[in-house]
């Protein structure tokens, strides 16, 4: 608020005018002016909080948000190919200690039996 006195605070002739900082809106009139009766002009005027986003804000909001979501569609990807090897490793070492047992060659417990061996074994 700026106010102007010509004959003393707030006497007949005074005029202020209304403004709101950044963000707030202003509702109701830019000036009043003390009349001779010694009232204003109109109501004092407030200062409402915006309820939406100017254009350019809103402009700048919306390709931030793409790109955090793209940031974390990217990231959920690499996270689920790291799982996804992971497993896969484990899976492999997994199979590569499984214990043969008798029943897999069809000999005796901790006795097998690879007939490429015995054959050339028993040439020698």
């Amino acid at each position: 608020m700026n106010c102007s006195y010509h004959l003393g605070n707030f006497s007949y002739g005074s005029i202020c005018d209304f403004h709101c900082v950044k963000g707030l809106k202003l509702k109701g009139p830019v000036r009043l002016q003390c009349n001779e009766s010694g009232q204003w002009t109109d109501q004092i005027p407030s200062c409402d909080v915006l309820r939406s986003l100017p254009p350019a804000a809103a402009s700048q909001i919306y390709p931030g948000a793409i790109a955090a979501a793209v940031g974390l569609i990217l990231l959920a990807g690499m996270v689920g190919t790291i799982v996804a090897m992971i497993r896969k490793k484990l899976k492999k070492e997994e199979s590569d200690t499984t214990k043969l047992n008798s029943d897999s060659i069809g000999g005796t417990e901790d006795t097998f039996e690879n007939p490429s061996f015995d054959s050339a074994g028993a040439g020698s």
